[in-house]
């Protein structure tokens, strides 16, 4: 398909993954996810935590502010 080839000329451009997908069909779905999870893993380089065990870096997090009110949300 014409479509799917200017896709995929778009997605070398720009150095990404392009897989197609189908959620009905369930083709490529979990593919799709553990590109994108490894794409991520490696564009973040590897993260040390206490003792050298792998951790896991979260960056502009707020903190969580106790609500004065009765209800529950």
């Amino acid at each position: 398909m014409r479509t799917t080839s200017l896709l995929q000329e778009y997605a070398d451009q720009l150095g990404i993954p392009f897989l197609e997908t189908s959620a009905k069909s369930s083709t490529n779905v979990e593919q799709a996810f553990l590109t994108m999870a490894s794409e991520i893993k490696s564009r973040m380089g590897p993260v040390q935590g206490a003792g050298g065990a792998p951790a896991v870096r979260i960056t502009g997090s707020q903190p969580v502010q106790d609500k004065k009110s009765g209800g529950c949300c």
